[in-house]
This record gives C-alpha cells, structure tokens and sequence, in this order.
C-alpha cells in the first residue's frame, strides 16, 4: 500500500501508515533497529534523484569540476537516476556517487520529510547525500537531529518543526527573504546556540517569527546581525533565555515574550538592547556592558537583580512593573541594582517597585528621573530614597522632593530601630512622624492643635472649680503642692513666656508646657505649609 502523506508514491513502511520519508521518528536506536534510517536514506535518494532528473538536459559534473551536458551516446542518456537508483541495487556509496556525477543544481528545497538522528559512521548517514549541493531549503520539514552541521552548504529553515533538544552552531545561510536561518519554525525542546571549535561567529540573523516551548542557550558567540526578530503582534512564549559570554555587535530585540528567565551574564552589546512588552518572572542582568541604548519599556519583571554593570548611553526602564503586585513588600523579590554605573541618562519615569528597591550602589553621572515612581518602603534602605529625593531636588521638583523626604525619614526610623540607635534621636524622629508626618501633613498638627487647646481649656476650668471650694486645699497631698509653688515660680521667671502666665495664678507651670507645645504645633504647620505652597 502506498503512503498516507497527500501527494506521495512511496510504500508505506510498516507499521506506520506513512513511508519513511513522512512517518514519525523515534530515538536513533529504536529507528536504526527497526530498520528506518537505511530506508529513509533511499527514498531520500529517490527525492533528490527525482529533483536531478528534472532537469531539461541530462548534465553530469566531470573530475574536475565542470558541468557539461551528458553525450547521447553515453548509455546513461534516456535512463533517469531515479530509475538507476530503483532497478540497479546500488549499495549508499554507489548511489552517493551517482548522484554527486549527475547533479549539477547548486540548491536543492527538501519539503515536508521526517528527518530522523542519525550517526556519521553509518553507510546510510543521509548527510553525505546532502553534501552534494551547495544550498538546501528546508520547508515544513520535521526534524528528531540534535545537530545540524555541514560544512560548505548553505542552509535556510523555514516552517519546520524540532522535536529534541536542538544545538545549533554557526552555518552559512541560504539567501532568502527573511534574511534569517530560522524562519516560522517551533522548537520543542531546549535550543543551544554555541560556537565549534573552529568558529564562533554567526554572520547572519538567527531567528525570525520562531516559536520555542523550552530553553534558549546562547553563550561564546559573536554576532554581526540582528538574532531575534518578531512581528509587534506575535508574543512568544519561552520557559527561559540564557546569555553569557557573547557580544552583538548589531541590535537584539527581546520583545513581547513572556518568560521564566531572562540570564544575560559577562556579554557585550555593541549597539542597542531593547527588552520592550515582555513579562519575565527573573531577570538576571551581571557584568555586561551597553555601548548605546538600554530600553526595558513596558515589561514586567517579578525579580530583577543588575550587577557590576555599565550602561554607557540612555538606560530607560520607564513604566515597568518591578516585583509582585500580589506581594507587595517580600523582600525575595526585592529589585536591586548593585555596583552599576549609568555613564548617561537614566530614566525610571511611571515605574513601579512593588516589593522595594535597593539603589544604593550605584554610580551616577547624571541624575535619574523618577517622575511618578511608586516604590515600597518595606525593604528600600534610606541611601535609596536620599538618591531619589535629590534627583528631584536637582530638577526642582519640590513636591516630589518633599514625598521621599518623608519615605527617607520613615527608612532612617527604621535603621535607627534596627542597629540601635540614640534613644533621644529615636524620639526626635516618633514625635516628627506622628505631628506633621516628618512636615508633610499641616493637618496632623492643626488637629494636634485644636485638641490640646480643648484639653488646656478643661484644664483651666477645672483648676478654676475646684479651688473656689473651701476644702479642697491640696491636690493630692501637701508635698505636692511644695513642688506645685516651686514649678510655678520657675515658670513666672521664664521671660519670653512670662507675660502670658498673668491670669493663670496656681497653673502657671502646666500653661508653660502647654504653651511651648502650641509653638511647636505652629511651627510644624506652617514648615507644612510651606512644602505644600513652595515653587
């Protein structure tokens, strides 16, 4: 019975319903041992065999090289390879030489195949077929190989499928529209792009409109192109991209992804590094340099952590999500930033650090711009909010400035708390929070004010009642009284408050304190104010 596969002659090859050329692969020693890679190579003979006989006029390449239509007289004339291939019995050697003689196409478009693993020792390795022509184009083709390595043949990918953990090292690209090797195809599993021993520079574009259900592993490579390009509207999904030891020297886009992980480590951008759209759980940025623009725009990182790094122009991380809104304030997914340098301006505006941020390593040559930053106080340290608020204080933004002024004080409270810290500066900072909230409430104080004037009121008419009746002569015992008249004649005696105790004879201490404490109130409202009103 024929093949089930649209279009194919072929038998089909039991006990699959398809023939070798379409049905679906296994691991190599199940295939070798059921007898599917020496087929495969046979129809895969056939195919290219089929593809020479199409050609107008029999040619064959003589020893030296040179393409020269095929005599009439040669016995061979009328007889195609195909049909040489099908009635002669040739072993794999015999047929690999009768096609590298016949064939004179420089490429070659292999559509639709089940390409199954395969080992260079055998006699059927259906590679040294391919190495008859120049450039191959895969099309829709299935592949269950963990390598693809060719020496001097151009290839281009295009729609395929792999199924195995993929290693791709650096081949020559077959001219084609997209200008990449890989084009439209979907990886299953794991994705290693690494160098040979004799060759670690990919000259062309990798990836175009791709799909990768696992890992992609880029390491010790140099890159002249672009290696990923996407459409604006196609997200694609990956468990994790890995990237150490590499230098682009063209852009790289990682775009609209949604990730695991996001690893760059020890890698050199030459030119600009633009993660736009993209949601990753970790991103991991470490000891890796951007010679031009850094743009992060728009994503969303749960855990980011960038170390001993330099940004050498425009670093933008403008309205980014930095931590777990669901979380807000755990302190694993704190955000830090440790011993990177920002050569150029640097820009955070609209970004949210929903579980903290750590900026206090940092290297400034210019100030950042953290216009409508929203950042946790739970795990930000006060050298971080000092940054932010002299930024403003720089551009002349007073309101702002005085925001993460207050957010500095809260932090300086807590460290204060935290190592132990003089009790009386400790007691400075309580009281300056719950007045005016560090001067930037003049409503905390006003209220302070309108109770305390109630209370000393009270005070006042109560002293004033129960003194008037006969027998209450004491307040709680005749030694209190003693320090009573002592308090008070120290509080008649302090002159700059002295001309307000007249009237308040027996009281004058208690109106002492309670007059220090109304200053107080005064002054926190009016510092209030003037942060509020202050251009």
């Amino acid at each position: 019975m024929t093949c089930a596969f649209q279009g194919c002659t072929n038998n089909k090859f039991a006990p699959h319903e398809e023939c070798a050329l379409h049905c679906v692969k296994s691991n190599y020693q199940n295939d070798r041992r059921r007898g599917v890679l020496p087929e495969f190579y046979k129809l895969l003979s056939m195919y290219i065999a089929n593809f020479i006989d199409s050609t107008a006029t029999p040619m064959f390449r003589t020893n030296s090289g040179h393409i020269l239509p095929l005599p009439k007289s040669d016995p061979n004339f009328e007889i195609k390879i195909s049909q040489r291939i099908q009635n002669e019995n040739l072993n794999e050697e015999e047929i690999r030489k009768l096609i590298s003689k016949r064939n004179v196409n420089e490429s070659i478009v292999l559509r639709n195949i089940f390409f199954p693993d395969r080992k260079s020792k055998d006699s059927f390795d259906y590679f040294k077929l391919l190495k008859s022509f120049i450039g191959i184009h895969l099309l829709d083709c299935h592949l269950y190989i963990g390598d693809w390595q060719l020496e001097d043949v151009s290839f281009f990918f295009q729609g395929c499928m792999f199924y195995n953990q993929f290693d791709i090292t650096p081949v020559r690209m077959l001219s084609n529209d997209t200008n990449c090797l890989f084009s439209e195809c979907d990886f299953k599993d794991k994705v290693r792009v690494s160098p040979t021993e004799m060759n670690s520079v990919f000259e062309d574009s990798l990836f175009s409109g791709c799909s990768f259900k696992n890992d992609l592993v880029i390491e010790r490579l140099i890159f002249r192109k672009e290696v990923i390009s996407y459409t604006d509207n196609n997200q694609s999904k990956l468990f994790a991209i890995e990237i150490s030891k590499c230098i682009f020297e063209d852009k790289i886009k990682i775009n609209n992804m949604n990730l695991a992980c996001l690893s760059v480590e020890d890698t050199e951008f030459q030119s600009k590094l633009e993660v736009k759209e993209t949601t990753t759980q970790v991103f991991i940025f470490k000891n890796s340099n951007v010679s031009k623009v850094f743009d992060l725009f728009g994503s969303s990182f749960i855990k980011a952590e960038f170390s001993k790094s330099i940004f050498n122009d425009f670093a933008g991380f403008e309205d980014v999500q930095f931590g777990s809104e669901q979380e807000k304030g755990n302190k694993e997914f704190l955000t830090i930033f440790k011993y990177v340098t920002f050569m150029d301006f640097s820009s955070f505006r609209g970004s949210k650090f929903n579980s903290g941020l750590d900026f206090s390593k940092t290297n400034l040559k210019d100030k950042p711009n953290f216009l409508g930053v929203y950042v946790d106080s739970k795990n930000t340290k006060r050298e971080t909010f000092r940054i932010i608020k002299n930024s403003f204080d720089d551009a002349g933004n007073n309101i702002e400035e005085n925001k993460f002024f207050v957010e500095e004080m809260k932090a300086y409270r807590k460290e204060l708390k935290a190592n132990g810290g003089s009790w009386f500066e400790r007691f400075i900072l309580f009281c300056n929070r719950w007045i005016s909230n560090f001067g930037s409430s003049y409503i905390m104080p006003i209220g302070w004010l309108i109770v305390s004037i109630l209370i000393f009121s009270e005070i006042i008419e109560w002293h004033s009642s129960f003194f008037n009746e006969t027998e209450n002569t004491y307040f709680w015992h005749s030694n209190f009284d003693y320090i009573s008249i002592k308090a008070n004649n120290f509080a008649k005696n302090f002159l700059p408050f002295s001309r307000f105790l007249t009237g308040k004879s027996g009281i004058e201490f208690v109106s002492l304190l309670f007059y220090i404490w109304f200053a107080v109130l005064i002054w926190q409202t009016i510092v209030a104010v003037k942060r509020h009103t202050q251009r």
